[in-house]
Parts: structure tokens; C-alpha cells; sequence
């Protein structure tokens, strides 16, 4: 691979997120495996790549799958609002869907912990752990908080 020159290799630092290797091979004029291996030297992570982006699911064809994508995005997306609606130290009363045999079952308990996707209480013998998308998805019902 040819050395880029100081201007290209900042513009290849600041763009390399922002844009496709195909993209930045064109203005660099370098191969777009070079742009993978000069990402690697410079010490920048992989890119995220989603298989559709919000722009692309726009253009599908109307149908059951589109519209499924599109919910399941928007219900991903408000998941992260739940677990700042459930305050620290505050007692919760849930009850958690076991299975169809048994139903729903209490329990009440004190939040001692959070994460991006769990819940952890302490019941008056045990920690519990809950999941966020269980309670967005009513798998886990918060009755109350006390």
C-alpha cells in the first residue's frame, strides 16, 4: 500500500465510520482492502454494519415483514426508557410469567442494581434478576412501586 500523506490519512481517520471502504478507496485512491488493513494499523475498531439501515427498510415493499421490522426497531429503541422510569432504592411489586402451567408469580423486592438490560432486586432471602425486555414485553409485570 502506497503511504497517504498526512491531509489524506486525517481525512481517512475522520471518515473511516462515516463512510463505506468503497467510498473511501475512490477518494483515496487505494484498494479497499487497504483501507481495512491502513484501519488496523491506525488502531481504529471495526465498523458496526447493520444488515438494513432505517433508510433502506423505507424502501421495501409494504408487507407484514416491513412492518415488522420497523416495530421491532421502535420497541429496541424504548427498551433503554424503561430502566430509567424504575428509580434506585425504590421497592417494586412484579410478578413474573413462569410458564403456562404455573403462571404468573410475585414478588416484591428493594432494586439494588441496574444494567443496560437487567434489573436486580433483593427480595427478603434472595436476589432476584429481571430483564428489561421481559418487562417491556409483559413477560414481567411491575405492579407497583413503593
Amino acid at each position: 500500500m502506497r503511504r497517504l500523506t498526512p491531509e489524506k490519512e486525517q481525512f481517512f481517520m475522520q471518515n473511516f465510520h462515516k463512510m463505506k471502504n468503497k467510498e473511501l478507496a475512490k477518494i483515496l485512491n487505494i484498494s479497499k482492502t487497504s483501507i481495512s488493513r491502513k484501519a488496523r494499523q491506525l488502531g481504529l475498531k471495526p465498523k458496526l454494519t447493520m444488515s438494513n439501515t432505517a433508510k433502506e427498510i423505507e424502501t421495501y415493499k409494504s408487507g407484514n415483514d416491513t412492518l415488522l421490522e420497523i416495530e421491532g426497531r421502535r420497541k429496541t429503541a424504548a427498551i433503554p426508557k424503561i430502566k430509567d422510569l424504575i428509580p434506585d432504592n425504590k421497592v417494586l411489586n412484579i410478578k413474573e410469567f413462569i410458564n403456562k402451567k404455573v403462571g404468573y408469580v410475585p414478588t416484591m423486592g428493594k432494586v439494588i442494581g441496574k444494567t443496560q438490560h437487567l434489573i436486580v432486586i433483593q427480595t427478603k432471602n434472595y436476589t432476584e434478576t429481571f430483564r428489561i425486555e421481559d418487562i417491556y414485553t409483559g413477560k414481567t409485570i411491575v405492579r407497583e412501586i413503593l
